[in-house]
């Protein structure tokens, strides 16, 4: 789930970025008539921290706690609603947290460290480490089935645990080198986003097998989530030209899709007004859609955010969007031919970015 500013998207950033923050025009009458209600950048928290690194965000709705994956800083937590800053001890390596509400405990995963940090829920204090077979790229957690899982990124595959006893179980393969986010039901299954073959992968958590696999009508699929009300999976996919894909999640047939801007990683949802959010990093945009029915949907708005913000999460409860970046420089390759070299990221300028909705005069 890494990303870089390649130098075919470096002319396309400039016109892209000048129409970041307006409005779609399915809302332009609406904008002319007087108010508009539509998500702004609100505040930003500058983070201290060399050489930045980082990969999901999520949210621990239940303990007003949005965790963020820090790679060797480990989890850094900020409070939703206070602002503080705080972090879970012996989780080096991070990709990224997730809650298990019910069970009262986060889970991290470590990376290159092959192993997962327990944590309580209330007070971010470690309570075991499990190890499990391979580096990791993410974890997740199916309340249904009390089951846990690591994406295990290059190998392909994913890794069931046991948060409670710490038990390992099945490795599942994917059939893919390149599994990127996931979700699950709520009903014992798990769908995976397989960005190197442009489809989902569904896992049935109960028996431990690989159900289906779906096209999906994108290229690199990336992000993913569940909506449980209609039963759809919004799937924002990154390739040369990103679209956001609704998905069926019992058929697989992709219902929808349209453009979205340049370098997306995650999506989210705001069950309230019923608007879905894909983070696109190169362009340094949010795409905002409304989702009208379970198969009709419209672009609301496109939203500035700040370059390399490509991973996000929503607080359902007050609608605040959280994402992140950090300041960097692109160098050019040494000869004409060359392969780009990585960005060069900037010490101490690693921030949470907090986007409200708010009246527009």
């Amino acid at each position: 789930m890494r990303i870089g500013v390649s130098p075919r998207t470096t002319a396309l950033v400039g016109a892209l970025l000048s129409s970041a923050a307006i409005i779609g025009v399915a809302d332009v009458a609406q904008a002319q008539q007087g108010a508009y209600i539509g998500y702004r950048v609100t505040k930003e928290t500058v983070l201290p921290g060399k050489n930045p690194r980082w990969d999901h965000v999520s949210i621990d709705e239940a303990n007003r706690h949005v965790f963020i994956g820090r790679r060797d800083l480990g989890v850094t937590v900020i409070n939703v609603d206070t602002g503080e800053v705080s972090e879970v001890k012996d989780t080096k390596g991070t990709n990224g947290a997730w809650a298990a509400t019910d069970l009262g405990v986060g889970l991290s995963d470590n990376g290159t460290s092959a192993d997962v940090t327990v944590f309580d829920l209330k007070t971010l204090a470690v309570k075991s480490k499990i190890k499990v077979p391979k580096e990791t790229d993410g974890v997740w957690y199916d309340p249904a089935t009390k089951t846990a899982y690591v994406n295990n990124g290059d190998e392909g595959s994913i890794t069931l645990f046991d948060p409670v006893s710490g038990k390992v179980g099945d490795t599942i393969a994917l059939n893919s080198k390149k599994p990127e986010f996931s979700a699950v039901n709520g009903k014992g299954l798990a769908f995976v986003a397989l960005q190197d073959k442009n489809q989902i992968a569904a896992v049935d958590l109960k028996t431990k097998k690989l159900a289906n696999t779906w096209n999906v009508d994108c290229v690199q699929p990336t992000g993913m989530y569940y909506e449980a009300q209609t039963d759809r999976l919004f799937v924002p996919c990154r390739g040369t030209k990103p679209l956001l894909a609704v998905v069926d999640a019992t058929s697989g047939k992709t219902v929808y899709s349209f453009p979205i801007g340049l370098g997306v990683d995650a999506v989210t949802f705001n069950p309230t007004e019923k608007l879905i959010l894909t983070s696109n990093g190169t362009t340094g945009t949010i795409s905002v859609f409304k989702q009208d029915s379970k198969d009709a949907y419209h672009l609301v708005e496109t939203v500035a955010t700040r370059l390399g913000a490509r991973t996000m999460t929503l607080d359902p409860k007050t609608q605040k969007a959280f994402t992140v970046t950090a300041e960097y420089t692109q160098p050019a390759p040494a000869n004409a031919g060359d392969r780009q070299p990585p960005n060069r990221w900037v010490s101490d300028t690693f921030r949470v970015i907090q986007l409200e909705r708010m009246k527009f005069e």
